[in-house]
């Protein structure tokens, strides 16, 4: 299995590639990538203390982190739940239009926000 520090810098990759994206307005990617960004970066957290978990659930894997290991990031997990969303609908048309998603510059400012604030919350932790 791969070391926290390599999720981590996956997370990272991920965290540019959506940056990317914006810059190129391909605002689907850049919620899709913003989505990785901060799923790997939460199994990072959770390699790191010997307990991964096999989804893509923002949700689930927070606070598996949360509840077994007082992880603490200052977003809601409402934000985590939408942005979990961009796993399958920023890829998949029927899937976008199931959920009623429609990717603008304005939606992908706030997966690059939420994207950012787990991947910077999650490196203050685990450098501690």
């Amino acid at each position: 299995m791969a070391s926290a520090e390599d999720y981590l810098e996956d997370a990272r990759r991920e965290y540019k590639r959506a940056l990317r994206s914006f810059k190129d307005k391909d605002y689907e990617y850049a919620c899709f990538h913003s989505q990785q960004c901060a799923e790997l970066a939460l199994k990072a957290f959770l390699v790191k203390h010997g307990n991964y978990l096999r989804v893509h659930n923002l949700v689930a894997l927070y606070e598996r982190a949360r509840e077994r290991f007082g992880l603490k990031l200052r977003i809601a997990l409402e934000d985590l739940s939408r942005l979990s969303v961009h796993y399958s609908a920023a890829r998949y048309r029927n899937a976008r239009m199931r959920v009623g998603l429609a990717y603008d510059e304005g939606e992908a400012k706030r997966c690059l926000t939420l994207a950012k604030e787990v991947l910077k919350g999650i490196e203050r932790t685990l450098k501690a």
